[in-house]
């Protein structure tokens, strides 16, 4: 949905998306071992195939919510990550979505710290507040179809007009 969008306004004429996903991991997970690996060599792979990666659509935090698995060293994961990425492709605008919400309520204070990630990098955006999009969901925590198409249309939005200071 997101790339037809990119595609069909002219923002880009390709798009090819490398999902490197892993549910249910708190970030500190993503930034060592296998998940962090598989990113990196995905990452390197684009890059070497494609000649750069415009952006890392960054939709985490759900197993960071404080009732969930705990926010303490966040920021510091997220700068392990943002350094590490810096290193293979310092270009790339990371988009970080703002994403708590899950069994019926969002955790504000891992949102300020979302927030606050990107109004401290330079190459940090901000992506969609799913947490906004409490109507969308099937399971009281994934998004539904009809979710999936509102995000799409929001990360657009952030995509076509980029914003690195968001309000707390």
């Amino acid at each position: 949905v997101l790339a037809n969008k990119l595609i069909d306004n002219n923002l880009y004429e390709n798009v090819v998306f490398a999902n490197c996903a892993v549910g249910g991991r708190p970030l500190e997970q993503l930034n060592k071992g296998f998940n962090y690996y598989y990113l990196e060599e995905n990452l390197k792979n684009m890059i070497l195939n494609f000649g750069k990666v415009d952006g890392i659509l960054f939709h985490q935090g759900e197993a960071n919510h404080s009732n969930v698995l705990g926010f303490d060293n966040y920021f510091n994961d997220f700068n392990t990550f943002h350094e590490k990425i810096k290193i293979i492709s310092p270009e790339t605008k990371i988009y970080l979505c703002r994403a708590t919400y899950c069994n019926n309520y969002s955790d504000i204070d891992l949102i300020y710290i979302q927030n606050n990630i990107i109004n401290s990098y330079d190459n940090v955006y901000a992506g969609p507040n799913t947490d906004e999009l409490i109507d969308y969901r099937i399971d009281d925590c994934h998004l539904s179809k009809e979710g999936v198409v509102e995000f799409s249309n929001m990360f657009f939005e952030l995509i076509k007009n980029p914003i690195n200071i968001v309000a707390n």
